[in-house]
């Protein structure tokens, strides 16, 4: 429970942070980025799917990148390496980024991939347990790309059940 300048109870609708706030200090910083966090994020908590643990408040309103944290949980075509790069690369042209270049690498049979994909932008990035169904997912962009479009695409093509996401605004103007 987070309280207004007048002191008034407002409820989020959103996951708990995962982590502890060692200090006061801390947690006063917090409490106020949670109060004026950022809006535009509010169309992901339409459903039980999305949780949004947010660091992007709306006193930022230029930063430089946007950087999205996702876990991906009950998701597929976590193990052919192939799927993976074009999955990757396919969202970054959705988002509008400008692709440099990819690396996968395929840890065996059954088993997950990692993959980086360069962008004029910044870069994205997987790492997938198959064998949990889950991807832990990496999206830095700034200029005009659109992380949130590459998350949306990745959630398509991987189609997860129930996604965490950490949304945190890099530099600011």
């Amino acid at each position: 429970m987070v309280q207004d300048a007048q002191n008034h109870p407002r409820n989020f609708n959103f996951i708990a942070f995962q982590y502890t706030i060692p200090t006061q200090n801390q947690f006063d910083a917090l409490r106020e980025v949670l109060f004026y966090m950022d809006k535009s994020l509010s169309y992901l908590l339409q459903d039980e799917l999305h949780s949004v643990n947010s660091i992007t408040p709306h006193s930022v309103p230029n930063p430089l990148g946007r950087h999205l944290i996702a876990d991906f949980f009950g998701a597929a075509h976590l193990r052919d390496p192939a799927i993976i790069e074009n999955i990757l690369i396919a969202a970054a042209l959705a988002a509008g980024a400008k692709v440099l270049g990819s690396h996968i690498h395929d840890f065996g049979e059954g088993k997950g991939v990692t993959g980086v994909v360069t962008l004029a932008e910044s870069h994205m990035s997987i790492h997938s347990w198959p064998e949990h169904d889950y991807a832990a997912i990496d999206i830095f962009m700034c200029g005009d790309a659109d992380p949130m479009i590459a998350l949306k695409s990745l959630e398509a093509a991987l189609q997860p059940s129930k996604t965490h996401i950490h949304v945190i605004a890099r530099g600011k103007i």
